[in-house]
């Protein structure tokens, strides 16, 4: 025997191959079959006797794993993966060939490539007609608002006050409606989008979408803290939408603060440790993890997972304008990064949000 097999003799040898549940057959120089295991003959459906002394019938060369095709004698067809291997048998050099029946696993993957493939048509084709759908609703909403803004400019005069009222009412149920198409497309696009990874300042993006808040806001008291010098890798677009979310939500609900406070930056390591066993939270070693503190009106942290839900909010829309896109879009963002995003608040004494992003 050869080096390979020295541990056995012939007989231990032919015992162990025969008792194995691939598909094992022994075949000479000339590639005629010298020996056939049960396994073998159950996949050609033949004898050994039927199978000993003819020509394996396909090539025998040493190389890796193999397909073949295996059509036996009643016609059942089979997808193997063969393997070759040089022994000596009965004192002569030969060839030993592993069959391993992967018909099912095969068929399971075309099965799933397949289904991926029609999925991935049916994404195209929904994004398409939620696009168009959204963009001619988003035309008529603004013909409703700019008629209505007509018949509130030129005819003014002429309308009653309840007139009036009802068509501002108009104008402002457009506005909001589309305001919430252009959430709900958002959301898409950053769903169906391909990532496009970059290393980037993180500090330099939050700083941006900060001093364009506060160009809106020029008037309220704030304090501002960003940790400087970040650096990620991400799609900075992608992230933008995040921050973006995160930062105007900070604003939004410290406006009845008498100085409005936000914090963001990373978390050391041992902040990370404090923060995992303090919510029993399950994060991976190569993670960096983010924040955004306030010191605004905050929430109850039991009802956090609601946040990131379409459509779910914890404040009233009187108090507090939004559609409940927002969140979601963020835990979207963050998840297509292969992050975590959750929150921590307390009422009346804000609220600190947090986001994970592998760090490679």
């Amino acid at each position: 025997m050869s080096s390979a097999f020295q541990l056995y003799d012939d007989d231990q040898f032919k015992m162990l191959i025969s008792q194995n549940a691939d598909g094992i057959m022994v075949v000479d120089i000339a590639g005629i079959v010298r020996f056939v295991n049960p396994a073998a003959e159950s996949m050609f459906n033949r004898s050994q006797s039927e199978l000993m002394g003819n020509s394996f019938g396909f090539p025998v060369a040493i190389a890796d794993k193999t397909e073949i095709s295996i059509i036996s004698i009643n016609g059942n067809n089979l997808i193997a993966e063969m393997q070759i291997v040089k022994i000596e048998w009965e004192n002569e050099p030969a060839f030993l060939i592993s069959l391993r029946d992967i018909t099912n696993h095969k068929n399971l993957v075309n099965s799933l490539q397949k289904r991926t493939l029609e999925l991935e048509e049916t994404i195209e084709e929904l994004e398409i007609f939620s696009y168009s759908l959204s963009h001619d609703l988003w035309n008529y909403l603004r013909r409703i608002g700019l008629l209505s803004q007509k018949l509130l400019d030129k005819d003014c005069q002429q309308l009653s006050s309840q007139s009036q009222e009802w068509l501002q009412q108009i104008d402002q149920i457009s506005q909001e409606t589309k305001g919430l198409i252009e959430s709900l497309l958002q959301l898409s696009r950053v769903s169906y989008t391909k990532l496009n990874k970059q290393v980037f300042n993180l500090s330099n993006l939050a700083e941006d979408v900060i001093k364009q808040i506060q160009l809106v806001h020029i008037n309220r008291p704030s304090k501002i803290l960003i940790n400087p010098n970040i650096q990620v890798c991400g799609d900075k677009r992608l992230i933008r939408i995040a921050l973006d979310n995160l930062l105007e939500n900070a604003w939004k609900y410290t406006q009845i603060s008498q100085e409005t406070i936000i914090e963001f930056g990373q978390l050391t390591q041992q902040e990370i440790q404090d923060l995992s066993l303090s919510i029993n939270m399950e994060y991976q070693a190569n993670d960096a993890i983010f924040f955004v503190r306030d010191n605004g009106v905050g929430f109850e942290t039991a009802n956090s997972q609601k946040l990131f839900q379409p459509f779910q909010r914890l404040h009233s829309e009187e108090c507090f304008e939004g559609n409940g896109i927002g969140l979601a879009t963020v835990r979207r963002v963050i998840q297509r990064h292969g992050g975590k995003v959750w929150a921590k608040g307390e009422v009346n004494k804000g609220a600190t949000f947090y986001f994970s992003l592998p760090s490679k």
